[in-house]
């Protein structure tokens, strides 16, 4: 059986996520999915186990169970085979109409997968391998998301950021280069807009205001980046605030960030063609 472990300790080594693992059983194979370019653990990765009935006790055993001052996520991995009917080549260019149901998944789970399970370099890189993970895992929550299913997360301020992030960030990986990666926008705007106006922004963390006020940073209204340009302003978002200016600046500009235009269909003008051609147009 092919188990997945999820929120590594990024320290924890191949040999050591084995020996965790053979308390219960034989394992044939143990891999720690590693960042190409820095070499680091992307914080998760895969467990070989012949025996089905010691596979099972594993996960039952050392699901959410503590590691070096995290708790592991270890469940049955999905089949290689389906896996690879989905891969970002090959996935269709809409959003799914009948994803898998949504199974135990709660707001907590998407928090600690964003700002726990993984290194947050990969919050900002294209990563197919990433993307994919995503897809994967959290398809049917960005589906029940884009339905409105999830208000009951808006109970609680870690609720709200998670229905956030799934709309404004999951969406950009689940569908890079696609249309639906900027589908769910207003959504996500509106649940950040109401987010402010209530204050929430101002009681969380710096890494998760940032987030929250994301998808002000996306839109492309320049009556909402004269308000992001303010919300950025902030103590604790200083790095931030110079990317929403570059972004305000290009809405100002353009009205529109030209490097979508090719994947939502639209006309690009003379101006914005010399634009693109720009260093660090895009981001």
């Amino acid at each position: 059986m092919n188990i997945y472990v999820g929120n590594l300790p990024y320290l924890v080594n191949e040999s050591e996520l084995e020996r965790l693992f053979q308390e219960y059983g034989e394992v044939s194979k143990t891999i720690i999915i590693m960042d190409r370019e820095t070499g680091k653990s992307k914080g998760f990765g895969f467990i070989e186990m012949p025996n089905p009935t010691q596979a099972e006790a594993a996960i039952e055993a050392l699901n959410d169970s503590p590691l070096k001052g995290r708790n592991v996520k270890v469940s049955k991995a999905k089949p290689k085979g389906d896996r690879s009917k989905s891969t970002p080549e090959n996935r269709p260019r809409n959003r799914a109409t009948s994803p898998p149901a949504v199974i135990n998944m709660d707001a907590d789970a998407i928090i600690q997968f964003w700002f726990n399970e993984i290194d947050s370099d990969s919050w900002w890189k294209k990563d197919k391998a990433f993307d994919q993970l995503i897809f994967d895992r959290f398809a049917a929550i960005h589906a029940a998301a884009n339905q409105c299913d999830l208000f009951s997360w808006r109970q609680t301020q870690q609720g709200r950021l998670a229905e956030i992030i799934v709309l404004d960030q999951f969406s950009r990986n689940m569908y890079r280069d696609t249309p639906d990666a900027f589908s769910s926008d207003p959504l996500a705007l509106a649940l950040s807009q109401e987010a402010v106006s209530q204050g929430v922004h101002e009681e969380l963390e710096d890494a998760q205001r940032m987030f929250l006020l994301m998808p002000y940073m996306h839109s492309e209204s320049r009556a909402i980046h004269e308000m992001a340009a303010q919300l950025f302003s902030a103590p604790g978002l200083e790095q931030n605030l110079e990317f929403e200016l570059k972004h305000k600046a290009i809405i100002d500009r353009f009205g529109r960030y030209p490097h979508r235009n090719r994947i939502l269909g639209r006309v690009t003008t003379e101006e914005e063609e010399l634009f693109l051609k720009e260093p660090d147009s895009s981001f």
